[in-house]
């Protein structure tokens, strides 16, 4: 596995070693070579280490990734910029969610714009007559595949975690309401 690979599995381990202030590359080194088994680590044994590792051992280090990320603020280091990417991204995730859900609040069509709050209106009364009031009357239970249950649940859940989000950010931005 190459390095430019454990951004993905392993984003602080990388980002420190491949910092270009040495201090921090060394600093991030000297701290994973124990670790790793290296007696005399330098940002290249470490490195080498790292990329002669399996996809499996790598994933395995997922606490070292955090507890370098530790270390390195116990040291006043903050590696931002892997912070800022993911932020951007996911701020551009809500603004696509939120332009989508937008079009269909706007909609003439009352199902498109009806569907997401229908949704969540319903389930819990679906939930609570399968699972209380038919049993409780002795009626048999309509066979329902788990996979509905859990498409519904992640429907309502995504919603209802972008309304969160939004909503964070309009009260941050000064023109939302905290409810």
């Amino acid at each position: 596995m190459n390095l430019s690979n454990l951004l993905q599995y392993l984003p602080t381990i990388a980002k420190a070693l491949t910092n270009p202030i040495g201090a921090v590359a060394d600093l991030a080194a000297q701290f994973l070579g124990p670790k790793l088994g290296i007696d005399s680590p330098t940002v290249e044994t470490v490195t080498q280490k790292l990329a002669g590792m399996s996809p499996e051992e790598i994933v395995k280090m997922r606490s070292l990734d955090v507890e370098l990320q530790e270390h390195l603020s116990d040291n006043g280091i903050k590696l931002a910029g892997f912070e800022l990417e993911n932020r951007k991204q996911d701020s551009q995730d809500l603004v696509a969610v939120n332009q989508t859900m937008q079009v269909e609040s706007k909609s003439e069509h009352w199902i498109q714009w009806l569907w997401r709050p229908l949704s969540g209106l319903l389930f819990a009364p679906t939930i609570i007559a399968y699972y209380i009031v038919l049993p409780a009357f002795g009626i048999k239970l309509p066979v329902i595949d788990p996979m509905v249950w859990t498409m519904w649940g992640t429907v309502i859940g995504i919603t209802a975690w972008h309304r969160g989000v939004g909503q964070n950010l309009a009260i941050r931005n000064g023109n939302g309401h905290d409810y």
